[in-house]
């Protein structure tokens, strides 16, 4: 096994075909959902921790997974929020603030890689509700950039955020409480 610590929020691992004889997993058959899956990933995991210091088990985390040509995989581990017993704050910092809803994760990503293509700045939160439609909260942003932000109604819809924040707060989880925009684009 091979790592890369990316970031702080960042890890590559490389399994090679024997490291995932060993840890019994197979890329055409991975599924979280089963407790070996998740046995092993957390085997994966305290490895990691012990040889990096990353430490996947104080955040919520997302991990990706590409099967290589030599048999093994490389996954990407990414922390998407400091602790997962810290309260999400769903009220975002005073400013000029808005709100977008989406159908699904995968439009959040991708609008979250194109406003840290285009430079956002300001302070962004992300969250998901039962039903897995993702909302995204933008703050401090500033009217001059307003006309930048136009295609995200490519994605979603613009929502009133005191509407949104009502709904967030009975029917919401957190994806990502602060730096959204520039974590998730990341996983785009």
């Amino acid at each position: 096994m091979e790592l890369i610590l990316i970031n702080n929020q960042k890890l590559k691992i490389m399994l090679s075909k024997d490291d995932m004889r060993d840890y019994d997993i197979s890329c055409d058959s991975v599924d979280y959902s089963n407790t070996e899956t998740r046995r092993a990933f957390w085997s994966i995991l305290d490895e990691a921790k012990h040889r990096t210091g990353f430490d996947a088990a104080s955040a919520r985390i997302y991990i990706q997974l590409y099967p290589s040509k030599s048999g093994g995989c490389e996954l990407y581990v990414t922390k998407l929020q400091s602790s997962p017993s810290e309260s999400c704050p769903v009220r975002p910092p005073q400013g000029r603030e808005l709100a977008f809803g989406f159908e699904g994760i995968d439009p959040l990503l991708r609008v979250c890689r194109r406003l840290a293509l285009i430079g956002f700045s300001g302070g962004a939160s992300a969250f998901r509700d039962e039903m897995n439609r993702a909302c995204l909260f933008l703050s401090g942003v500033d009217d001059t950039f307003l006309d930048r932000l136009s295609f995200i109604g490519e994605f979603g819809e613009e929502l009133d955020p005191s509407d949104l924040h009502a709904y967030i707060d009975e029917h919401g989880s957190c994806i990502c409480s602060d730096n959204a925009v520039e974590l998730l684009a990341e996983l785009a």
